[in-house]
Protein backbone atom coordinates (compact mmCIF):
# COMPACT_ATOMS: atom_id res chain seq x y z
CA UNK A 1 0.00 0.00 0.00
CA UNK A 2 1.71 3.42 -1.27
CA UNK A 3 1.25 6.11 1.78
CA UNK A 4 0.83 9.50 0.64
CA UNK A 5 -0.29 11.28 3.77
CA UNK A 6 1.38 13.94 4.78
CA UNK A 7 2.90 12.35 8.22
CA UNK A 8 3.83 9.06 6.03
CA UNK A 9 5.78 11.20 3.14
CA UNK A 10 7.36 12.55 5.82
CA UNK A 11 8.58 9.99 7.64
CA UNK A 12 9.85 8.26 4.43
CA UNK A 13 11.67 11.50 3.58
CA UNK A 14 13.35 10.91 7.05
CA UNK A 15 14.54 7.92 6.29
CA UNK A 16 15.97 9.29 2.85
CA UNK A 17 17.76 11.78 4.96
CA UNK A 18 19.25 9.30 6.99
CA UNK A 19 20.08 7.37 4.84
CA UNK A 20 22.40 10.08 3.06
CA UNK A 21 23.59 11.13 6.16
CA UNK A 22 25.18 7.63 7.00
CA UNK A 23 27.28 7.80 3.85
CA UNK A 24 28.47 11.56 4.35
CA UNK A 25 26.53 13.14 1.57
CA UNK A 26 26.51 16.01 2.91
CA UNK A 27 29.19 16.22 4.08
CA UNK A 28 31.22 15.00 0.98
CA UNK A 29 28.88 17.88 -1.26
CA UNK A 30 29.80 21.01 1.03
CA UNK A 31 33.50 19.72 0.60
CA UNK A 32 33.52 19.42 -2.75
CA UNK A 33 31.78 22.23 -4.11
CA UNK A 34 34.11 24.67 -1.52
CA UNK A 35 37.17 22.98 -3.43
CA UNK A 36 35.13 23.71 -6.81
CA UNK A 37 34.94 27.21 -5.90
CA UNK A 38 38.49 27.71 -3.90
CA UNK A 39 37.37 27.82 -0.62
CA UNK A 40 40.12 25.28 0.34
CA UNK A 41 41.59 26.74 3.45
CA UNK A 42 38.25 26.48 5.49
CA UNK A 43 38.21 25.53 9.15
CA UNK A 44 42.60 25.57 9.58
CA UNK A 45 43.73 28.19 12.19
CA UNK A 46 46.99 29.05 10.88
CA UNK A 47 46.86 33.03 10.96
CA UNK A 48 51.07 33.15 10.18
CA UNK A 49 51.02 30.91 7.08
CA UNK A 50 50.34 32.00 3.80
CA UNK A 51 47.04 30.20 2.14
CA UNK A 52 47.84 29.79 -1.69
CA UNK A 53 45.22 27.95 -3.97
CA UNK A 54 46.17 26.30 -6.79
CA UNK A 55 42.79 25.45 -8.25
CA UNK A 56 43.33 22.50 -10.31
CA UNK A 57 40.18 21.13 -9.52
CA UNK A 58 38.14 23.57 -11.50
CA UNK A 59 40.34 23.86 -14.54
CA UNK A 60 40.12 19.83 -14.77
CA UNK A 61 36.29 20.01 -14.51
CA UNK A 62 35.52 23.06 -16.66
CA UNK A 63 37.36 21.10 -19.28
CA UNK A 64 35.55 17.77 -18.88
CA UNK A 65 32.44 19.81 -19.03
CA UNK A 66 32.85 22.00 -21.95
CA UNK A 67 34.17 18.55 -23.77
CA UNK A 68 31.16 16.67 -23.05
CA UNK A 69 28.75 19.46 -23.67
CA UNK A 70 30.70 20.50 -26.97
CA UNK A 71 28.51 18.80 -28.91
CA UNK A 72 24.50 19.46 -29.19
CA UNK A 73 21.95 17.21 -28.43
CA UNK A 74 19.20 16.84 -31.09
CA UNK A 75 16.59 14.22 -31.66
CA UNK A 76 15.68 12.57 -35.05
CA UNK A 77 12.65 9.82 -35.07
CA UNK A 78 12.43 7.07 -37.99
CA UNK A 79 9.39 4.33 -38.57
CA UNK A 80 10.34 1.08 -38.46
CA UNK A 81 7.94 0.69 -41.48
CA UNK A 82 8.58 3.68 -43.99
CA UNK A 83 5.75 5.08 -45.18
CA UNK A 84 4.78 8.50 -46.54
CA UNK A 85 2.52 8.75 -43.76
CA UNK A 86 4.94 7.06 -41.15
CA UNK A 87 7.69 9.57 -42.09
CA UNK A 88 5.68 12.40 -41.32
CA UNK A 89 4.39 11.82 -38.31
CA UNK A 90 7.93 11.08 -37.44
CA UNK A 91 8.86 14.45 -38.58
CA UNK A 92 6.05 15.70 -36.29
CA UNK A 93 7.55 14.24 -33.51
CA UNK A 94 11.11 15.28 -33.86
CA UNK A 95 9.89 18.83 -34.50
CA UNK A 96 8.07 18.73 -31.28
CA UNK A 97 10.98 17.51 -29.41
CA UNK A 98 13.56 20.31 -30.17
CA UNK A 99 10.62 22.57 -30.00
CA UNK A 100 10.93 21.34 -26.20
CA UNK A 101 14.28 21.37 -25.73
CA UNK A 102 14.12 24.54 -27.03
CA UNK A 103 11.27 26.46 -24.79
CA UNK A 104 12.41 24.08 -21.57
CA UNK A 105 16.01 25.58 -22.36
CA UNK A 106 17.14 21.83 -21.73
CA UNK A 107 20.43 22.35 -23.92
CA UNK A 108 21.32 25.42 -21.68
CA UNK A 109 20.67 23.07 -18.39
CA UNK A 110 23.27 20.42 -19.74
CA UNK A 111 26.28 22.16 -18.37
CA UNK A 112 25.18 22.76 -14.87
CA UNK A 113 23.94 19.26 -14.94
CA UNK A 114 27.38 17.86 -16.07
CA UNK A 115 29.08 20.05 -13.49
CA UNK A 116 26.57 19.04 -10.70
CA UNK A 117 27.35 14.93 -11.64
CA UNK A 118 31.33 15.64 -11.48
CA UNK A 119 30.99 18.06 -8.55
CA UNK A 120 28.53 16.45 -6.24
CA UNK A 121 28.72 12.88 -7.96
CA UNK A 122 25.00 13.16 -9.51
CA UNK A 123 22.75 14.88 -12.02
CA UNK A 124 19.04 15.25 -11.74
CA UNK A 125 16.61 17.21 -14.30
CA UNK A 126 12.96 17.45 -12.89
CA UNK A 127 10.40 17.21 -15.95
CA UNK A 128 7.13 18.80 -15.54
CA UNK A 129 4.11 20.61 -16.80
CA UNK A 130 3.20 24.17 -16.06
CA UNK A 131 -0.37 25.18 -16.85
CA UNK A 132 0.62 28.88 -16.36
CA UNK A 133 3.39 28.89 -19.27
CA UNK A 134 1.77 31.76 -21.95
CA UNK A 135 1.89 30.08 -25.59
CA UNK A 136 0.35 32.81 -27.33
CA UNK A 137 -2.26 30.78 -27.76
CA UNK A 138 -5.72 30.59 -26.30
CA UNK A 139 -4.79 27.47 -24.21
CA UNK A 140 -1.84 27.91 -21.84
CA UNK A 141 0.74 25.39 -20.22
CA UNK A 142 4.02 23.43 -21.40
CA UNK A 143 6.96 21.34 -20.56
CA UNK A 144 9.48 22.89 -17.77
CA UNK A 145 12.42 21.59 -16.78
CA UNK A 146 14.77 22.03 -13.40
CA UNK A 147 17.62 21.04 -11.97
CA UNK A 148 17.76 19.80 -8.66
CA UNK A 149 20.22 18.62 -6.25
CA UNK A 150 20.93 15.24 -5.30
CA UNK A 151 20.90 15.80 -2.28
CA UNK A 152 16.90 16.80 -2.42
CA UNK A 153 16.25 13.30 -4.47
CA UNK A 154 15.00 10.51 -2.28
CA UNK A 155 14.72 6.77 -3.96
CA UNK A 156 12.55 4.26 -2.17
CA UNK A 157 15.13 1.40 -2.55
CA UNK A 158 18.52 3.57 -1.97
CA UNK A 159 20.54 0.42 -3.10
CA UNK A 160 18.99 0.25 -6.80
CA UNK A 161 20.70 3.15 -9.07
CA UNK A 162 17.98 2.71 -11.49
CA UNK A 163 15.30 5.50 -11.16
CA UNK A 164 12.69 4.04 -13.18
CA UNK A 165 12.43 1.01 -11.03
CA UNK A 166 11.98 2.68 -8.02
CA UNK A 167 9.28 1.92 -5.56
CA UNK A 168 8.46 5.51 -4.99
CA UNK A 169 10.44 8.63 -5.67
CA UNK A 170 10.57 11.59 -3.60
CA UNK A 171 11.66 15.34 -4.16
CA UNK A 172 12.27 17.58 -1.89
CA UNK A 173 12.49 21.50 -2.87
CA UNK A 174 12.47 24.58 -0.72
CA UNK A 175 10.17 27.26 -0.90
CA UNK A 176 9.15 30.25 0.45
CA UNK A 177 6.08 29.89 2.75
CA UNK A 178 3.89 32.79 0.83
CA UNK A 179 4.62 30.33 -2.70
CA UNK A 180 3.32 27.05 -0.88
CA UNK A 181 0.40 28.69 0.41
CA UNK A 182 -0.52 30.07 -2.82
CA UNK A 183 -0.15 27.20 -4.29
CA UNK A 184 -2.84 24.92 -1.88
CA UNK A 185 -5.01 27.54 -2.67
CA UNK A 186 -5.10 27.12 -6.05
CA UNK A 187 -5.65 23.74 -5.86
CA UNK A 188 -8.69 23.87 -3.62
CA UNK A 189 -7.31 23.26 0.09
CA UNK A 190 -9.12 24.90 2.44
CA UNK A 191 -7.87 28.48 4.33
CA UNK A 192 -7.89 26.49 7.62
CA UNK A 193 -5.59 23.76 7.01
CA UNK A 194 -3.03 25.52 4.56
CA UNK A 195 -2.83 28.52 7.04
CA UNK A 196 -1.03 25.99 9.41
CA UNK A 197 2.22 26.04 6.96
CA UNK A 198 5.46 27.78 8.61
CA UNK A 199 8.73 28.04 8.37
CA UNK A 200 10.86 24.98 8.71
CA UNK A 201 15.21 24.77 8.77
CA UNK A 202 16.88 22.41 7.00
CA UNK A 203 20.89 22.32 8.35
CA UNK A 204 21.74 20.19 5.18
CA UNK A 205 20.69 22.41 2.33
CA UNK A 206 23.54 25.32 3.03
CA UNK A 207 21.27 28.12 3.14
CA UNK A 208 23.19 31.16 4.54
CA UNK A 209 21.80 34.25 6.17
CA UNK A 210 18.02 34.05 7.31
CA UNK A 211 15.97 31.11 6.25
CA UNK A 212 12.87 31.57 8.78
CA UNK A 213 10.62 31.97 5.89
CA UNK A 214 11.37 28.86 4.04
CA UNK A 215 9.74 25.57 4.27
CA UNK A 216 10.19 22.05 2.58
CA UNK A 217 8.14 20.95 -0.02
CA UNK A 218 8.26 17.61 -0.63
CA UNK A 219 6.55 15.53 -4.31
CA UNK A 220 6.24 11.79 -3.63
CA UNK A 221 5.99 10.15 -7.47
CA UNK A 222 4.93 6.30 -7.13
CA UNK A 223 3.41 3.76 -10.17
CA UNK A 224 -0.18 1.89 -10.13
CA UNK A 225 -1.01 -0.13 -12.26
CA UNK A 226 1.51 1.57 -14.47
CA UNK A 227 0.76 4.69 -14.34
CA UNK A 228 2.63 7.55 -12.37
CA UNK A 229 0.75 9.05 -9.37
CA UNK A 230 1.87 11.69 -7.71
CA UNK A 231 1.41 14.07 -3.89
CA UNK A 232 2.46 17.38 -2.90
CA UNK A 233 2.86 17.59 0.62
CA UNK A 234 4.37 19.66 3.51
CA UNK A 235 4.85 17.94 7.05
CA UNK A 236 1.94 18.55 8.59
CA UNK A 237 -0.71 19.56 5.24
CA UNK A 238 -1.58 18.44 1.63
CA UNK A 239 -0.56 20.97 -0.70
CA UNK A 240 -2.23 19.00 -3.56
CA UNK A 241 -3.93 15.99 -3.25
CA UNK A 242 -2.73 12.26 -5.04
CA UNK A 243 -3.62 12.87 -9.11
CA UNK A 244 -2.58 10.89 -11.71
CA UNK A 245 -0.20 12.43 -14.11
CA UNK A 246 -0.63 10.13 -17.14
CA UNK A 247 2.89 9.36 -17.21
CA UNK A 248 4.32 5.64 -17.57
CA UNK A 249 7.73 6.72 -16.66
CA UNK A 250 9.17 8.72 -13.45
CA UNK A 251 9.50 12.72 -15.05
CA UNK A 252 13.25 13.08 -14.06
CA UNK A 253 16.64 12.40 -15.80
CA UNK A 254 19.36 10.98 -13.28
CA UNK A 255 22.73 10.27 -13.79
CA UNK A 256 25.85 9.50 -11.21
CA UNK A 257 29.23 10.71 -12.51
CA UNK A 258 30.70 7.20 -10.94
CA UNK A 259 28.46 4.03 -10.02
CA UNK A 260 28.71 2.80 -6.87
CA UNK A 261 27.98 -0.35 -5.47
CA UNK A 262 24.69 -0.94 -3.80
CA UNK A 263 23.75 3.10 -3.45
CA UNK A 264 21.90 5.01 -6.17
CA UNK A 265 24.21 7.74 -5.31
CA UNK A 266 27.40 8.07 -7.46
CA UNK A 267 30.80 9.63 -6.64
CA UNK A 268 32.16 12.58 -7.98
CA UNK A 269 35.20 12.55 -10.12
CA UNK A 270 37.18 14.91 -7.57
CA UNK A 271 36.10 13.35 -4.31
CA UNK A 272 39.09 11.02 -4.43
CA UNK A 273 41.84 13.33 -5.77
CA UNK A 274 41.38 16.28 -2.88
CA UNK A 275 43.94 14.85 -0.74
CA UNK A 276 46.28 15.72 -3.82
CA UNK A 277 44.63 19.13 -3.84
CA UNK A 278 45.69 19.95 -0.12
CA UNK A 279 48.93 18.61 -0.56
CA UNK A 280 49.56 20.89 -3.25
CA UNK A 281 48.10 23.74 -1.46
CA UNK A 282 50.40 23.11 1.39
CA UNK A 283 53.82 22.41 -0.26
CA UNK A 284 53.35 26.00 -1.72
CA UNK A 285 52.13 27.41 1.40
CA UNK A 286 55.24 26.41 3.05
CA UNK A 287 57.57 27.56 -0.23
CA UNK A 288 56.23 30.82 0.17
CA UNK A 289 56.71 31.34 4.00
CA UNK A 290 60.33 29.66 3.05
CA UNK A 291 61.06 32.94 0.77
CA UNK A 292 59.23 35.31 2.51
CA UNK A 293 61.91 34.08 5.69
CA UNK A 294 64.82 34.84 3.31
CA UNK A 295 63.63 37.88 1.71
CA UNK A 296 62.89 39.23 4.97
CA UNK A 297 65.18 37.73 7.51
CA UNK A 298 64.45 38.05 11.71
CA UNK A 299 66.68 40.89 12.98
CA UNK A 300 68.35 40.02 16.07
CA UNK A 301 70.21 43.21 18.07
CA UNK A 302 71.47 43.59 21.66
CA UNK A 303 69.20 45.26 23.56
CA UNK A 304 71.58 46.56 25.98
CA UNK A 305 73.32 48.61 23.16
CA UNK A 306 70.54 49.40 21.73
CA UNK A 307 67.54 50.77 23.81
CA UNK A 308 64.81 50.52 20.52
CA UNK A 309 64.93 49.16 16.74
CA UNK A 310 63.66 51.16 13.50
CA UNK A 311 63.19 50.07 10.33
CA UNK A 312 62.40 53.23 9.08
CA UNK A 313 64.40 54.32 5.54
CA UNK A 314 67.32 56.86 7.02
CA UNK A 315 66.67 57.07 10.28
CA UNK A 316 69.48 57.10 12.85
CA UNK A 317 69.52 54.29 15.70
CA UNK A 318 71.40 55.22 18.84
CA UNK A 319 74.21 52.88 20.49
CA UNK A 320 74.66 53.01 24.52
CA UNK A 321 78.44 52.28 25.09
CA UNK A 322 80.81 50.09 22.98
CA UNK A 323 81.99 51.03 19.24
CA UNK A 324 79.52 50.96 16.88
CA UNK A 325 81.35 48.61 14.39
CA UNK A 326 80.50 46.03 17.49
CA UNK A 327 78.08 42.93 16.32
CA UNK A 328 75.44 44.39 18.13
CA UNK A 329 72.80 43.51 15.14
CA UNK A 330 72.40 40.75 12.62
CA UNK A 331 70.14 39.15 10.72
CA UNK A 332 68.41 35.51 11.00
CA UNK A 333 68.06 33.72 7.40
CA UNK A 334 66.12 30.37 7.07
CA UNK A 335 67.72 27.50 5.12
CA UNK A 336 67.37 27.99 1.75
CA UNK A 337 64.94 25.78 -0.57
CA UNK A 338 65.26 22.51 -2.32
CA UNK A 339 64.66 22.58 -5.83
CA UNK A 340 62.95 19.36 -5.40
CA UNK A 341 59.88 21.14 -3.40
CA UNK A 342 59.03 22.76 -6.88
CA UNK A 343 59.57 19.78 -8.43
CA UNK A 344 57.03 17.94 -6.69
CA UNK A 345 54.32 20.57 -6.99
CA UNK A 346 54.84 20.36 -10.82
CA UNK A 347 54.56 16.64 -10.95
CA UNK A 348 51.64 15.99 -8.24
CA UNK A 349 49.90 18.94 -10.78
CA UNK A 350 50.66 17.09 -13.82
CA UNK A 351 49.77 13.22 -12.90
CA UNK A 352 46.28 14.66 -11.01
CA UNK A 353 45.54 16.16 -14.73
CA UNK A 354 46.59 13.07 -16.28
CA UNK A 355 44.65 11.03 -14.16
CA UNK A 356 41.52 13.22 -14.85
CA UNK A 357 42.06 12.64 -18.15
CA UNK A 358 42.28 16.41 -18.99
CA UNK A 359 45.89 16.24 -19.71
CA UNK A 360 47.41 17.60 -23.10
CA UNK A 361 47.65 14.51 -25.01
CA UNK A 362 43.86 14.42 -24.72
CA UNK A 363 42.99 17.14 -26.30
CA UNK A 364 41.51 15.70 -29.20
CA UNK A 365 43.47 17.14 -32.66
CA UNK A 366 41.49 19.45 -35.41
CA UNK A 367 40.94 17.67 -38.33
CA UNK A 368 42.49 19.06 -41.44
CA UNK A 369 40.19 21.65 -43.21
CA UNK A 370 40.34 23.04 -46.89
CA UNK A 371 42.59 26.35 -46.40
CA UNK A 372 41.33 29.19 -49.02
CA UNK A 373 43.56 31.94 -49.80
CA UNK A 374 42.82 34.83 -52.41
CA UNK A 375 46.15 34.89 -54.49
CA UNK A 376 46.54 37.51 -57.76
CA UNK A 377 42.28 37.81 -58.09
CA UNK A 378 42.10 34.11 -58.17
CA UNK A 379 41.62 31.27 -55.57
CA UNK A 380 44.28 29.22 -53.79
CA UNK A 381 42.86 26.04 -52.14
CA UNK A 382 45.35 23.67 -50.28
CA UNK A 383 44.39 20.13 -48.74
CA UNK A 384 45.49 16.68 -47.79
CA UNK A 385 44.33 13.74 -50.54
CA UNK A 386 45.44 11.23 -52.70
CA UNK A 387 45.39 13.73 -55.51
CA UNK A 388 47.15 16.62 -53.62
CA UNK A 389 50.90 15.66 -54.98
CA UNK A 390 49.32 15.43 -58.68
CA UNK A 391 47.84 19.37 -58.81
CA UNK A 392 51.19 20.31 -57.15
CA UNK A 393 53.20 18.89 -59.94
CA UNK A 394 50.69 19.84 -62.67
CA UNK A 395 51.06 23.02 -61.35
CA UNK A 396 54.27 23.54 -60.59
CA UNK A 397 55.88 26.44 -59.03
CA UNK A 398 53.00 28.85 -59.78
CA UNK A 399 52.44 28.42 -55.55
CA UNK A 400 55.27 26.95 -53.23
CA UNK A 401 53.89 24.77 -50.65
CA UNK A 402 54.61 21.37 -49.21
CA UNK A 403 54.48 18.29 -52.24
CA UNK A 404 51.72 16.81 -49.74
CA UNK A 405 49.06 19.57 -49.92
CA UNK A 406 46.88 19.82 -53.33
CA UNK A 407 48.07 23.95 -54.29
CA UNK A 408 46.15 25.77 -57.17
CA UNK A 409 48.07 27.93 -58.92
CA UNK A 410 47.68 31.88 -59.31
CA UNK A 411 45.26 33.82 -60.93
CA UNK A 412 42.14 32.93 -61.72
CA UNK A 413 41.63 30.57 -64.76
CA UNK A 414 38.47 30.28 -65.55
CA UNK A 415 37.50 26.76 -63.14
CA UNK A 416 40.34 25.13 -62.96
CA UNK A 417 42.50 27.18 -60.31
CA UNK A 418 38.98 27.99 -58.03
CA UNK A 419 40.01 24.84 -55.41
CA UNK A 420 39.84 21.29 -54.76
CA UNK A 421 38.49 20.15 -52.23
CA UNK A 422 37.23 16.24 -50.84
CA UNK A 423 39.26 13.54 -51.62
CA UNK A 424 37.31 12.59 -55.10
CA UNK A 425 35.31 15.42 -55.07
CA UNK A 426 35.65 17.90 -58.20
CA UNK A 427 36.16 21.75 -57.86
CA UNK A 428 34.62 24.96 -56.88
CA UNK A 429 34.17 27.08 -59.20
CA UNK A 430 34.91 31.15 -58.42
CA UNK A 431 32.95 32.10 -61.61
CA UNK A 432 29.53 29.93 -61.35
CA UNK A 433 28.00 26.38 -63.06
CA UNK A 434 29.97 26.91 -66.09
CA UNK A 435 33.49 27.19 -64.89
CA UNK A 436 32.51 24.33 -62.00
CA UNK A 437 31.91 21.98 -64.47
CA UNK A 438 35.08 22.87 -66.63
CA UNK A 439 37.02 22.38 -63.43
CA UNK A 440 35.69 19.08 -63.11
CA UNK A 441 36.56 17.64 -66.67
CA UNK A 442 39.64 19.16 -66.44
CA UNK A 443 40.33 17.27 -63.10
CA UNK A 444 39.17 14.17 -65.35
CA UNK A 445 41.81 14.70 -68.08
CA UNK A 446 44.47 15.43 -65.56
CA UNK A 447 43.93 12.30 -64.35
CA UNK A 448 43.55 10.19 -67.49
CA UNK A 449 47.36 11.79 -68.12
CA UNK A 450 48.56 10.96 -65.01
CA UNK A 451 47.89 7.15 -65.27
CA UNK A 452 49.15 7.68 -69.43
CA UNK A 453 52.86 8.51 -68.07
CA UNK A 454 52.49 6.05 -65.14
CA UNK A 455 52.12 3.04 -67.95
CA UNK A 456 54.65 4.77 -70.05
CA UNK A 457 57.00 4.08 -66.87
Amino acid sequence: MIKHLPRDVWAEYQRGVDYNTAIDLYETVRVNRNFFLGKQWEGLHAPDLPKPVMNIMKRVISYQTSMITSDDVGVSFTPFRKTRDAELIASVFASEVERVLEQAKIKELHRDAIRNASVDGDACLYLYFDPEVETGQEAKGDIRCELLDNINVYFGNPYLNNAQKQPYIILAQRKTVREVKEEAKANGVPEAEYASITADRDPNQGEAGDDNDLTTLLTKFWREEGTVFAVKVTETVTVREKWDTGLTLYPIAWMPWETVRASYHGQASITGLIPNQIAINRLYAMLIRSVEMNAFPKLVYDSSKILQWSNKVGEAIAVTGGGVTDAIATAVRGADVSPQVMQVIESTVTMTRDFMGASDAARPARPAKARVSRLGGGICAHHRGPHARLLWRAHGDAHRSRPDRGVCGRGSNNGRNAGFFGNHGGFRANGGCEHALEGRCWLRRLLERDRADADAR
